[in-house]
């Protein structure tokens, strides 16, 4: 032995104000562990189909089958209505996997926004054997909390006429202070946990097209966080507002500088959130340890290559430090990827792309792909033409080789009869009922497979959460 590295942890986030010493009073090493134990692994809900190294299998979560305690609908507040909860998950919204909660973690959803809304309730799914639907927070009562069809109407889409008006500068209700419903899209993370806050934090470093109001008017670059806690009793918890960048502009301005969709990345190594739009500029972070936005100086991306609106998703890649963008190429039906390496001092875009071996085609407003670190993958969905069926990418040791493509079928498990996901669209169209799915296609380790829930159905129908186990998994 040569060499020994020694990480020290003093908890919190706050990073070291002084050098300090640390005194280790003996030191063993071994060949193989020693010391404190490996967590075992949460067993398998029995529903969750056994492993295949050729196909991918699937099944749907309902209430009907046992799998669902209840429906998104279930957490309306009472003030709201339950029809416009569709808006949270349909309407250019995003989600994000949290595996701080509980044994198997939960799923975070967060939207409505421009015409869709101004309902700012975080529906949780929680994971596991039942899965069930939580909610984090009560939706800000823009109109009062009367459980009247009148108040419920107003409060879940009317607009702000006679009320005051939503700062465009933070985006926040001025109501309770809470950030305002959105189109999500990419913009949701979540940041490790706290003492106040064990199973995390839901983070979100923009605003864009918030509440029903001022339509697409109303964005800021403005931080928000909620603690990932379900509300039980008096446990009640909110959006924070955490600071607005300093320089952009808010409202219609924030275009020339950001441009929607946008997504963000949780780099935890340094401690930041970096987000990224349409529009040229500037690699940007939010700073966490010190509250604070940064402009960075890397390589700008280059999205003149670039397809349909909304037809894009940016993918994290932990293992490598790598944060992909994943998008639908101009002129066609194919996917491109640009790359950033996250460990750079000055993070930057390397705008020349991937060389894929095969196309994958995807329709207009795609956004269904996500890392599966157990078989080091990224996993497609959402194929044109093809609602059965997944394009697994492998990522070459040189990013500049080829990156390797190979298409699977969804089948039921135990058959080789293909499985649609429903919750993906038809061929060749977009509705009302099937948006985005700006990380609402997740992968769940603990599960071995991605939870996919896009929109919650019109009133009276249930919910059908899709869950896929890839093969070599």
């Amino acid at each position: 032995i040569k060499e020994l590295w020694l990480n020290w942890y003093h908890g919190g986030t706050s990073p070291n104000t002084v050098d300090r010493v640390v005194f280790y009073a003996g030191l063993a090493y071994g060949t193989s562990r020693i010391g404190s134990m490996k967590r075992p692994a949460a067993a398998l809900p029995t529903w969750v189909p056994p492993a295949s190294e050729t196909v991918a299998q699937a099944v749907l979560l309902t209430v009907a089958n046992g799998r669902l305690a209840n429906n998104a609908a279930s957490q309306c507040a009472p003030y709201y209505d339950t029809f416009r909860v569709r808006g949270i998950f349909d309407a250019y919204s995003g989600g994000a996997f949290n595996p701080h909660w509980g044994t198997h973690g939960a799923m975070h959803y967060y939207g409505t926004g421009h015409a869709a809304g101004n309902d700012n309730t975080v529906p949780t799914l929680v994971l596991g054997q039942v899965c069930a639907w939580r909610r984090l927070n009560d939706p800000s009562p823009v109109y009062g909390t009367g459980t009247d069809s009148t108040t419920r109407g107003n409060n879940s889409y009317a607009d702000f006429a006679g009320l005051p008006q939503i700062d465009p500068a933070t985006c926040a209700y001025p109501v309770d202070g809470q950030a305002a419903g959105q189109h999500s899209y990419g913009n949701l993370v979540v940041l490790p946990p706290t003492t106040s806050a064990p199973n995390g934090r839901l983070f979100t470093p923009l605003v864009t097209a918030a509440a029903r109001n001022l339509l697409i008017t109303t964005s800021a670059v403005s931080a928000f966080e909620i603690a990932c806690r379900a509300m039980e009793g008096p446990d009640k918890h909110r959006w924070l507002h955490l600071g607005a960048h300093p320089t952009l502009p808010a409202g219609t301005a924030l275009g020339s500088s950001l441009t929607a969709p946008t997504s963000a990345v949780h780099d935890a190594p340094r401690n930041r959130t970096l987000y990224v739009s349409r529009q040229p500029g500037p690699p940007r972070w939010f700073d966490h340890a010190t509250k604070s936005f940064v402009d960075g100086a890397g390589a700008q991306l280059n999205a003149s290559d670039f397809g349909t609106t909304a037809g894009w998703c940016t993918v994290h890649v932990p293992e490598r430090d790598l944060w992909l963008m994943v998008y639908r190429k101009a002129g066609g039906a194919t996917l491109g990827i640009k790359w950033m390496n996250l460990a750079a001092a000055q993070p930057g875009w390397v705008n020349t792309g991937a060389t894929l071996s095969s196309p994958i085609n995807v329709d207009a407003d795609w956004s269904s792909a996500a890392w599966c670190a157990e078989n080091n993958r990224v996993i497609v969905g959402d194929l044109q033409g093809n609602r059965a069926a997944l394009a697994m990418i492998t990522i070459p040791a040189t990013l500049a080789d080829v990156w390797t493509v190979q298409q699977v079928v969804i089948v039921t498990p135990g058959t080789s009869t293909p499985l649609e996901n429903p919750n993906w669209r038809a061929a060749g169209a977009r509705t009302g009922d099937n948006a985005t799915d700006y990380g609402k296609w997740a992968y769940v380790p603990a599960l071995k497979g991605f939870v996919h829930f896009n929109h919650h159905y019109a009133a009276g129908q249930p919910d059908a959460v899709f869950y896929v186990r890839p093969p070599g998994v």
